[in-house]
């Protein structure tokens, strides 16, 4: 198996269906994941190199990074349809806020919802008189200049569901992208892991080695 999810997440699938196999069918297993050393992109990459070279990649199980890498791998051939129980494919539902959950032809699906939003350092807003943010608009405070982290759509397929579920969930197209022009740099400037972007001036300056706000992840002090 190959995923761009981290240990805990994997751990956590993991233990679920050793479990519901073994009382399915009443064998033990192992699971074997295949680290590539990246997210979405990288695996995307490594994939298309493995079948570049050989008929077999030897994974079996793409596991996370949403719907980008799966529908450029189904696009190239590079998938087999899923075989889904009737009550399974019930339970998805087709597609949230604007995006498919599951392809039509069962070449993947989404197993399942995961809740993106904004964290951010309370203690530190308090401190320098910051606004704490409730919507996606509010990261775009002047005062918020060099302190919100983001990661490369490009890169992380989290960050890419992330930005388009901004963009999907708003009144129209025109507006989903204002939204996220609000707080969102050029992608040159995105780094593929999530780090400090400067933005917009800020009448003062922070301990530079603090972050305030992150569109993702949870950072590292």
């Amino acid at each position: 198996m190959i995923s761009p999810h981290n240990e805990d997440i994997r751990n956590e699938f993991e233990k679920r269906f050793i479990q519901y196999y073994q009382e399915k069918y009443g064998k033990d297993i192992e699971l074997e994941w295949r680290d590539v050393g990246g997210g979405s992109s990288t695996i995307l990459a490594f994939l298309r190199n493995m079948y570049s070279q050989s008929d077999s990649s030897g994974i079996d199980v793409l596991f996370g990074g949403g719907e980008f890498p799966c529908q450029f791998l189904a696009a190239e051939g590079l998938l087999t349809p899923l075989e889904l129980d009737a009550d399974v494919l019930e339970n998805i539902p087709d597609e949230f806020c604007g995006m498919p959950l599951y392809d039509k032809n069962l070449l993947w699906c989404g197993n399942v919802l995961s809740a993106f939003g904004i964290l951010y350092n309370r203690d530190l807003c308090q401190r320098y008189d910051l606004k704490e943010p409730r919507l996606w608009q509010d990261l775009g405070q002047d005062k918020l200049f060099g302190l919100i982290v983001l990661a490369d759509p490009g890169e992380s397929g989290s960050a890419a569901a992330t930005y388009e579920m901004i963009v999907q969930s708003a009144p129209d197209w025109p507006q989903g992208w204002l939204d996220c022009s609000i707080f969102f740099p050029t992608p040159k400037n995105l780094p593929s892991v999530p780090v400090k972007l400067l933005m917009r001036p800020r009448p003062r300056r922070l301990p530079r080695q603090q972050s305030i706000f992150t569109g993702l992840n949870v950072w590292k002090k």
